[in-house]
């Protein structure tokens, strides 16, 4: 009862501090993750551990730009709630990410050739350094990244585009640079043509402003990317994407925060995420040792 809750409160709540600076790529903000919050929640697809984000920096369904396919939303068709944090330099500095989808309809069938696109799931693409301009496609040696998510219950993808085939031996999908996971727990696993499928993608990550990725070459990697440090008022560049299949061999929407046609491979085209501070939610934030203790609680729970 307490996670149909918070997720109602997600689906309602307004963008009441967001300034579009143009129609088609609209301004949001991230919110710093206080350590005495950070330290309690976990990447594992339930959303209880978000009960601290603010209202006005939730991005809902309405917010959502059509990129291709018929106009507008239907509620009942497709819905979704995104949060973005962060954390500082000295707290483990990555993006937060907590993203919920509704779909009528799960279209996971990967016979129709594609890479990971070619289905149900999303596309979140980005420019760390908010510097703009063009980005590898593959995101080989370049300033931003664009990558896949799905769900399957059991297979889930966290993909670097161009790296969809080995992205389960691919150092930028594994900890500590990133932390993935889907729910709920009682809805997994997903399976194609299933309906009125309910899918929470959570995920930390590190932020690279120069991204090394030619591994496949025996070169590159963490050690020649430059780390993109997170501090208060910055500016990064984010675009998230999702795609709806109904079964069909054409997809029935795309939906998108920003509907500038470059945007998943251009960063002036992406959304600009300004990374702030909240009063409110630090001075609500639990301290270091209150923290501790309710993670020893969980994890009696877990017992």
């Amino acid at each position: 009862m307490r996670l149909f809750s918070f997720i109602l409160v997600l689906s309602l709540a307004a963008l009441l501090g967001a300034a579009p600076a143009t129609a088609d790529a609209p301004d949001y903000f991230a919110i710093h993750i206080p350590a005495g919050i950070a330290q309690q929640m976990e990447i594992d697809g339930e959303f209880v551990d978000w009960y601290w984000f603010p209202s006005y920096a939730i991005i809902t369904r309405d917010a959502l730009l059509s990129r291709d396919g018929p106009d507008g939303l239907d509620l009942n068709d497709y819905d979704v709630t995104i949060c973005v944090g962060w954390t500082g330099v000295d707290e483990g500095n990555q993006l937060w990410v907590a993203l919920y989808t509704f779909d009528d309809f799960y279209d996971r069938d990967l016979l129709r050739g594609s890479r990971t696109v070619g289905d149900d799931g999303w596309t979140f693409a980005l420019d760390p350094d908010h510097s703009g301009g063009a980005i590898d496609p593959d995101g080989v040696y370049s300033n931003g990244q664009e990558w896949t998510l799905q769900a399957a219950g059991d297979a889930d993808v966290f993909a670097l585009q161009g790296f969809s085939d080995s992205y389960s031996q691919f150092w930028a999908n594994q900890p500590p640079h990133l932390v993935f996971a889907t729910g709920p727990a009682s809805g997994k696993p997903w399976s194609h043509g299933d309906e009125n499928v309910t899918i929470h993608y959570e995920w930390r990550m590190t932020l690279f402003s120069f991204f090394d990725a030619a591994v496949l070459t025996g070169e590159g990697g963490a050690e020649t990317s430059t780390v993109m440090d997170l501090t208060e008022n910055a500016k990064i560049h984010l675009m998230f994407q999702g795609n709806d299949w109904d079964g069909g061999d054409s997809r029935d929407g795309v939906w998108a925060t920003s509907n500038e046609s470059e945007a998943t491979g251009n960063g002036d085209s992406m959304n600009s995420f300004t990374l702030i501070v909240d009063p409110d939610v630090e001075a609500a934030a639990p301290t270091a040792v209150e923290s501790t203790a309710w993670a020893r609680i969980k994890s009696s729970f877990a017992d």
